[in-house]
């Protein structure tokens, strides 16, 4: 019995797409691609020495949860608590967080490959399993987790690292 067939990808995205291989973007990446990212207007990091046309996914709907927010909103995943961690958003992004009403999409992951970073990647994205609108991207995220809106993230960066507490960002350095 093949399990790989029960396995999904979730992406969180703006807008409903009906043809993800025509929307996919290039990304420029290390070799393992624990670093990637898309550069514009920007210079390319001489460490991402590599480029691949793609698309990204979470292999578990948890992962992609803090993706609900505008993709220009910066925030911090605090891991205090495993069971529930506490995602930290600027007060001043709350309203437009509280307005966005971005789409759930869910794949079967078979064309996906799995990077060391945890996160799914593929060249060759099949069409959706099911795709949803989420009404409300803050009472949709405190399903999983804490949200709380504060005023300064260097302010929850600093606490964090002083106290040891693991965290991810996004928009954040």
């Amino acid at each position: 019995m093949n399990f790989k067939q029960w396995l999904e990808a979730y992406r969180i995205d703006k807008e409903k797409i009906t043809d993800f291989a025509q929307d996919m973007k290039s990304y420029y990446h290390n070799s393992d691609f624990t670093k990637s990212g898309t550069f514009q207007n920007e210079p390319i990091p001489s460490d991402f020495n590599l480029q691949s046309k793609g698309l990204f996914a979470g292999e578990n709907l948890k992962d992609i949860i803090p993706y609900a927010v505008p993709r220009n909103t910066s925030w911090i995943l605090a891991h205090k608590d495993s069971k529930r961690p506490t995602l930290y958003l600027l007060k001043k992004d709350q309203k437009e967080i509280k307005n966005y009403k971005p789409w759930l999409t869910k794949f079967d992951d078979k064309n996906f490959k799995k990077l060391q970073s945890g996160e799914l990647f593929t060249q060759k994205p099949n069409s959706p399993v099911r795709q949803e609108k989420i009404r409300n991207s803050i009472n949709f995220i405190k399903q999983w987790m804490n949200i709380q809106f504060v005023d300064d993230l260097d302010y929850v960066a600093n606490y964090l690292n002083s106290e040891n507490i693991p965290f991810d960002s996004e928009g954040y350095f």
